[in-house]
């Protein structure tokens, strides 16, 4: 939707008369305001500016209100409920072994090369570990 008032305003000012029914509020830059985080990334509605809205329940019949400059300074914090959540591994999020390679950079077996020997273990996501076999 498009912000219809002339001149600037804090976005959770303009939308606490309705901020329990507001989900959360995205510009074109991707920046949001999430009232339940208590977090402002947006800052102030830009007249002429457009804005993706996700309502808790439909309103009918809503406009801006001039909120005179009133600003609301939010602290961000994370609601309880997400203590709860599951933590999630995705399959790309395993580390995995992808090879082992000399520092001539073949790949080998350790379990076949002599002790002393410096070896580099490549990893699924971009890591490096330098060994020496033992």
């Amino acid at each position: 939707m498009g912000y219809t008032l002339p001149d600037p305003q804090d976005v959770a000012a303009t939308l606490a008369p309705i901020v329990s029914n507001v989900q959360i509020v995205k510009n074109n830059a991707a920046a949001v305001y999430w009232p339940e985080y208590s977090f402002n990334g947006i800052g102030d509605f830009i007249p002429g500016q457009g804005y993706q809205i996700r309502m808790v329940n439909a309103l009918s019949n809503y406009t801006f209100p001039d909120v005179d400059g009133q600003r609301i300074e939010l602290t961000p914090s994370v609601p309880e409920w997400v203590h709860e959540l599951p933590v999630l591994n995705h399959p790309n999020d395993v580390r995995s072994l992808v090879r082992v390679v000399n520092m001539l950079g073949q790949q080998v077996d350790p379990t076949t090369q002599f002790k002393g020997e410096i070896l580099l273990y490549l990893y699924n996501d971009g890591t490096t570990e330098k060994r020496i076999v033992n």
